[in-house]
């Protein structure tokens, strides 16, 4: 018997199983146990499902998709702000917002949560933030000192630098990086472009970063990429070399924010 043929010969037998007494639904479960193979359960449970499309569980949406829709908009437009510093800018923004009077009500009863459960899919629209370039070198990393938590920097000098990969959703391949060097105590930052990530491109981008500064170097802080942690920038820079933790981006932070407002802001992630 075909997959079809059982479908439709369970169908007419539902309609009389749903209508009769005990003793002849008990007929009918030895009727299909027997000519279908069925388990006596799973034919119980066949005989008692509902025809048509199924009822989907749990409690329905609160939000419409016009909300919604209207909630990653302001999202965008607020350049994609965390869901709880985006709740507190309602009180400002949101009556300037271009959506009905019905929707922006919606929109203020939202908690972070929510926000963040409806905006899953469009951050995940964006996520090159996810992919990272940076491959650490393991030889490097015990001589090249982390840097102390406690900076406290009071001359011009003490930089720190980090790469940004311009290669949309896919590392593969030569593609162009730009590389961000931001002094700690003044905020003066500086970029150059290379091609490919190599030490020889930082090296050379330094030379023409030192022509421009004001300033001279004193030191010099990185994350644990190889394009810094090599020995051709170790042997050309004479001031020390140290670096932040694994995956502590906040020991990077001048520099790691200067990497959105001098750099993604103005190219984007694609």
């Amino acid at each position: 018997m075909s997959n079809a043929s059982r479908r439709e010969y369970i169908v007419l037998l539902r309609a009389h199983y749903q209508k009769s007494t005990r003793y002849i639904r008990s007929l009918i479960l030895f009727e299909i146990t027997r000519n279908l193979g069925f388990h006596r359960k799973h034919a119980v449970r066949l005989m008692n499902a509902v025809d048509g499309p199924r009822k989907s569980p749990g409690r329905k949406p609160t939000y419409t998709a016009e909300v919604k829709e209207a909630l990653k908009k302001f999202w965008l437009a607020s350049r994609q702000m965390c869901s709880k510093k985006l709740k507190e800018s309602f009180t400002d923004w949101l009556p300037m917002f271009d959506c009905p009077e019905v929707i922006k009500a919606e929109l203020r009863k939202m908690s972070p949560a929510t926000m963040d459960r409806a905006l899953a899919s469009a951050r995940a629209d964006g996520r090159r933030k996810k992919n990272t370039g940076t491959v650490p070198n393991r030889r490097l990393k015990n001589i090249i000192p982390v840097k102390p938590l406690d900076w406290n920097v009071k001359e011009l000098g003490h930089v720190e630098a980090d790469t940004v990969a311009h290669c949309g959703d896919s590392m593969s391949g030569v593609f162009a990086w730009s590389l961000t060097m931001t002094d700690v105590l003044s905020g003066w930052t500086e970029n150059r472009a290379m091609w490919g990530k190599s030490g020889k491109g930082v090296i050379d981008s330094l030379d023409d970063i030192q022509v421009s500064i004001p300033f001279s170097l004193k030191s010099f802080s990185c994350d644990n990429g190889n394009e810094f942690l090599n020995h051709q920038l170790k042997n050309y820079l004479r001031i020390p070399l140290q670096r932040g933790r694994p995956y502590k981006k906040n020991d990077q932070c001048h520099v790691e924010q200067k990497n959105y407002t001098h750099v993604r802001d103005f190219f984007g992630y694609d």
